[in-house]
Parts: C-alpha cells; sequence; structure tokens
C-alpha cells in the first residue's frame, strides 16, 4: 500500500484496512491524499489508541522509546558500531544522526507528554529513566535505536516495573 494513503486512515478505516483486501487495494488506487501535519497524525494516533483502549477495556500507557544519544553516553562498543553503520549505511545513518539531535529530543518529549496528557494516557519517557542510571559503562544498542540484548532486558524490566505500579 502507498504509504502516503495511510495519512488519511483514521479508527473506523483501521479494522477494514485489518481484514479488507478490497478496502485496501481501492485506499492503494486512490492518489488524493492530503499531508497531514505532525499534529494531525499524532491527533489521529491517539484517537486510534483510545479506540483500541476502549476495544479492549485496558489502561493505555505511552512510552517514549529510548536512543542511544538521548539517554547515555555511548560506550566504546556502541561507538564503533555506529562508525560502522556510518560506513555501510552512510545515506540512512546521514539522516539518522540529523534527526537525533537535542532539539528533536526536547520538541519530540513535550509533544508525546502533550497528547498523553490530553488524551489522559500515562507517559514515561524511557530516555530519562535510562539517563538517571550508571550506565556509561553499559552496552545497550547496537546502533542509535536499536537495542541489544542487555538493553531489552533493561527496558523491559522498566517496563514490568510500570505494570506493577
Amino acid at each position: 500500500v502507498n504509504k502516503n494513503n495511510l495519512y488519511k486512515a483514521n479508527k473506523s478505516d483501521c479494522l477494514k484496512f485489518i481484514f479488507s483486501k478490497n478496502f485496501r487495494k481501492n485506499k492503494d488506487n486512490k492518489n488524493d491524499f492530503d499531508k497531514m501535519t505532525l499534529d494531525d497524525i499524532l491527533t489521529r494516533n491517539f484517537k486510534i489508541y483510545k479506540f483500541f483502549e476502549k476495544v479492549f477495556n485496558c489502561e493505555l500507557i505511552f512510552i517514549f522509546q529510548p536512543v542511544l544519544k538521548w539517554c547515555k553516553i555511548p560506550t566504546v562498543e556502541e561507538e564503533n558500531l555506529i562508525e560502522y553503520s556510518k560506513l555501510y549505511f552512510s545515506k540512512a545513518n546521514r539522516f539518522v544522526d540529523e534527526f537525533l539531535t537535542q532539539d528533536n529530543y526536547e520538541f519530540f518529549s513535550r509533544k508525546f507528554n502533550d497528547f498523553s496528557q490530553l488524551n489522559s494516557i500515562k507517559f514515561y519517557n524511557m530516555n530519562k529513566e535510562l539517563k538517571k542510571k550508571p550506565l556509561e559503562k553499559n552496552w545497550l544498542f547496537v546502533d542509535n535505536t536499536h537495542l541489544n540484548d542487555e538493553g531489552n532486558k533493561i527496558t523491559s524490566n522498566y517496563i514490568e516495573s510500570i505494570l506493577n505500579e
């Protein structure tokens, strides 16, 4: 499906999209989409989250994913893997490096927190939580955004602690 056509998706379209081949085909053939703003996308997504919260009768939480540059000082291993990525995945890495600025971290932290509060969803910032821990010697990431086994274990323990509150 043309990803641009998903910009118009709303909560009533989600289930149709998942379960109806004809719906997906028709959606893909339409090129009359309007580019949505970030606020439009977040509004739509949070409405979808709230829809699923009601459908599954559960409490929804929002956890802001940890990112190496935003949550800790990289270890030697992490630095080496980032350098390797820059060599072999230069185009993608250049985009990621340009995106993962401190300004963007603060911007997205605020955005996600604001939209979570607006929708009565608890917001947790993993980057902030990991910064509090002495992890400068712990190798947690295989690149700027993907965790290794130890990083996943720390993340899952954090999520478990939230769920047990």
